[in-house]
C-alpha cells in the first residue's frame, strides 16, 4: 500500500503502549484521521519524538477502507506551538477547541477551512494572551462560527423577533430565535447534553448582532469593535451549541467555564 501525506494538527492523543501511540488528527484533504503511530516514541523513529497535543505538522499514512484505525508511518513537525504550554487561558481555548472539532467532525469528512481556522486560531490565541491581561475569546468564537458555517451547523439567528428588547431567547431544539411566553423555561445549564432538552437560552441582542457578523464573513475590523466581554459571550454561546449538537460534554469544559467567567 502506497503512503499518503497531508498537513495536519494533532487533536488527540493517548499513549497505546510504551513507545505507540493513537491519534486523532484533523488533516487538510483527509479530515479526521483516527491513527496508530507504532513505535513513535521511540529515538530513532521517523516521528519527531511522538506526537503532542495541538502540534502542527506532515504526516505519513496509509488508509485501508477496510481499517478504522489508520496506520501512520512518519510525523515531520513543523510548528510545535511551544509558547502555549506557557499561556494557560491560550491551552486552555485551544484544548477546548480541539475537543468541540472531534465532536462535531465525521473522519474522512474533510474541510480544510476549518483546519486553517484552527491554525489561525492557535496564532492568534497566543498573539492576544501575550499582548493583554485578560481573557481573549475573539479567536475563539472566530473558530467556531467558521467551524459551524463550514459544517453547515451555523445557528439561525436571522430573524430577531424582539426588536426592542436587550435579551432574545433562542431556542436549540428548533434552532431558532423564538417569542417569549407565560410557558417559557430557561435552559439551567446548556452544557450539558440531554438536559433541559425543552429550556430556551437567553442571548443578547448584542451577541446576535456580532454572531450574525461572523456568519456573513463582515469585516470585524469595519464599525463599533465588540468588547471582550461580547466575544466571551458569543464563544459561550457557540461552544453550547456544538455541545447540543454533537450531545458529548468535553473534558475540558469546566476549565473553559472558570477561564470565562465574569
Amino acid at each position: 500500500m502506497s503512503v499518503t501525506h497531508d498537513e495536519a494538527v494533532c487533536l488527540r492523543h493517548r499513549e497505546w503502549s510504551e513507545t505507540s501511540q493513537t491519534v486523532i488528527l484533523l488533516t487538510r484533504r483527509h479530515g479526521l484521521i483516527n491513527g496508530l503511530a507504532k513505535g513513535s516514541r521511540r529515538e530513532r523513529a521517523n516521528f519527531s519524538g511522538g506526537f503532542e497535543l495541538l502540534q502542527f505538522g506532515e504526516l505519513g499514512f496509509v488508509l485501508r477502507p477496510d481499517k478504522e484505525l489508520v496506520t501512520l508511518t512518519d510525523w515531520d513537525l513543523t510548528n510545535p506551538y511551544v509558547s502555549l504550554r506557557g499561556l494557560y487561558t491560550a491551552a486552555v481555548f485551544a484544548m477546548f477547541a480541539a475537543e468541540l472539532t472531534v465532536s462535531l467532525l465525521a473522519p474522512g469528512d474533510p474541510h480544510p477551512r476549518v483546519l486553517d481556522g484552527f491554525l489561525g486560531m492557535l496564532d492568534e490565541s497566543v498573539e492576544a494572551s501575550e499582548s493583554v491581561t485578560t481573557s481573549d475569546c475573539r479567536p475563539l468564537a472566530t473558530y467556531l462560527s467558521a467551524l459551524l458555517v463550514d459544517t453547515g451547523q451555523f445557528p439561525d439567528l436571522a430573524t430577531t423577533i424582539e426588536p426592542d428588547t436587550h435579551v432574545q431567547l433562542y431556542d436549540p431544539a428548533h434552532a431558532c430565535l423564538v417569542r417569549p411566553s407565560p410557558d417559557t423555561v430557561h435552559a439551567r445549564d446548556p452544557f450539558t447534553p440531554g438536559a433541559d432538552q425543552n429550556g430556551h437560552w437567553p442571548i443578547r441582542s448584542e451577541t446576535i448582532e456580532l454572531l450574525r457578523g461572523r456568519h456573513d464573513g463582515a469585516d470585524p475590523r469595519i464599525g463599533p469593535a465588540p468588547g471582550p466581554r461580547a466575544w466571551t459571550r458569543a464563544a459561550r454561546f457557540l461552544a453550547a451549541w456544538v455541545v447540543y449538537r454533537s450531545g458529548r460534554r468535553p473534558a475540558s469544559l469546566d476549565a473553559f467555564l472558570r477561564v470565562t467567567r465574569f
